[in-house]
């Protein structure tokens, strides 16, 4: 069985890691899904390799913030954009593997068949993603307890256009209901939504998930190039939450490793999970100071240099508008 890890220390490129690994996946594969999964890392080289179609979705993006700032002046504001770290997208999809293997089993005493497996993989959407972070600074409220009502409400109003502009801009938004991380029978509830975008936008804002992690999502096609990226807008308040508070990936690693380790799908009966368990384990184990990539370096979490975006990502898009001061 061949493993992300065994790319991970030659001083090879992100590029040539992922070509490699893809290859070996597909050569040397063992089930049908290691071939899914090869064709899916075809689809992150190419994001890797060929970043011309994300300029048009990234100033579609950044356009929309004259909107922004044109209704709210008062507003400060950052937009940010970024591809899934190689780490992040193979954890990821393996860990999607896991869940999908591990509930169908507790329903079914049973294993689901590689097109159920293939058809749950194809609903993996945020290689690419963009977020809007907006914060009212303390000077530009006349009521500091009002600042959370405030925000919320431009937070949604923001929520509430983006769907109609996009799709003036031919990008389009699709239901959030085929998304990996949402039950197909679950509709959004939301007071603040309306109701034409109830079924184009996931509120964690009004249901938040179970680690406290709260914002707005929007999945996204962009139908010139056939591929998804997801759009996420929060506060700022919900955006340290989710960077350095209680839902950050540090210690939501942790929990999904504790996850990981009471799977209760028997050892030895199921050929795709048992690899993908194998290589997720082996990624949350990984001891990145002695990872050998080019443009990396790691001497602990907090001493860390990713220029080529092995684990933090590539950055994309980065505007900021800071609100000024006036008397």
């Amino acid at each position: 069985m061949v493993s992300l890890n065994d790319y991970l220390y030659n001083g090879d490129t992100i590029l040539k890691i992922v070509r490699n690994y893809l290859n070996d996946l597909n050569s040397k594969a063992e089930t049908a899904i290691d071939r899914t999964h090869s064709n899916f890392l075809i689809m992150y080289n190419e994001y890797l390799a060929n970043n011309e179609f994300i300029d048009y979705q990234s100033s579609v993006l950044a356009n929309f913030c004259s909107q922004i700032i044109e209704r709210h002046p008062e507003l400060s504001f950052t937009l940010r954009g970024r591809i899934k770290s190689l780490i992040r997208l193979e954890e990821k999809y393996n860990r999607y593997i896991c869940t999908y293997v591990e509930e169908y089993y507790k329903q079914n005493n049973d294993f689901p068949s590689d097109n159920q497996i293939k058809a749950y993989l194809n609903r993996f959407r945020d290689i690419i993603a963009y977020r809007y972070v907006i914060n009212i600074p303390k000077c530009h409220l006349k009521n500091p307890d009002n600042k959370e009502a405030e925000e919320l409400s431009i937070l949604y109003e923001i929520a509430n256009s983006l769907p109609d502009y996009l799709s003036r801009n031919n990008l389009e938004v699709k239901p959030f209901a085929d998304l990996a991380e949402v039950d197909e029978q679950v509709k959004t509830t939301s007071h603040m939504l309306w109701p034409d975008n109830l079924d184009f936008i996931k509120d964690y804002v009004e249901n938040p998930k179970k680690s406290g992690y709260r914002s707005l999502h929007l999945s996204v096609n962009n139908p010139s190039t056939r591929s998804d990226f997801e759009i996420q807008i929060r506060t700022k308040q919900m955006d340290d939450f989710a960077e350095i508070g209680e839902a950050d990936h540090s210690n939501y690693e942790k929990r999904q490793a504790q996850k990981s380790a009471c799977l209760q799908v028997p050892n030895g009966q199921n050929k795709v999970y048992d690899q993908a368990l194998m290589r997720l384990n082996n990624l949350i184990n990984l001891d990145l100071s002695k990872v050998d990539v080019d443009m990396f370096t790691c001497y602990g979490i907090d001493r860390m240099n990713d220029a080529c975006g092995l684990f933090k990502g590539r950055l994309i898009l980065p505007i900021e508008k800071l609100s000024k001061y006036e008397n």
